[in-house]
Parts: C-alpha cells; sequence; structure tokens
C-alpha cells in the first residue's frame, strides 16, 4: 500500500468519524467519507447538511451570507 494510498484512507476515515460524531445517519457519513468529489460538491450532500446545520456553523462562529445581505438590504 503506497503512502498517499494510507493517506487517503486515513483521511476518509477522519471524515466519516466527524460526520458521525455530528449525528449524520452511519450509511450517509460512510458515502459522503468515501466520496471522491470535491468539497463544493459534497457541501450539498445529505451527508454533510445533516450533520453541518446552519445551527452548528453559527455555533462555530461563522457568520450567515444570508442575514448579512438582508441587513445590509434593510430587511431585518
Amino acid at each position: 500500500m503506497s503512502m498517499d494510498h494510507r493517506l487517503k484512507t486515513l483521511m476518509e476515515y477522519v471524515h466519516i468519524l466527524h460526520l458521525l460524531a455530528l449525528g449524520t445517519p452511519k450509511r450517509a457519513a460512510i458515502w459522503t467519507g468515501m466520496s471522491s468529489k470535491s468539497y463544493w460538491h459534497l457541501s450539498r450532500s445529505l451527508g454533510t447538511q445533516t450533520g453541518m446545520t446552519n445551527d452548528w456553523l453559527k455555533r462555530q462562529g461563522l457568520i450567515s451570507i444570508r442575514d448579512q445581505w438582508m441587513k445590509a438590504h434593510g430587511y431585518t
């Protein structure tokens, strides 16, 4: 097994464990963790969206682009 293959396997395993810890269903976490798609595409997957909810992102300190746009245009 090459070093690159070991690193890729380790990274997939870490992604799966993180998604499971966030409450993602086991099957969705495995599919997302094993995917070779880019992070951009994975951000719209069931596995990512069930674990990394908007509430979770807010608790991490990230701001909502939608909320900022609404505030800038006087909606809130």
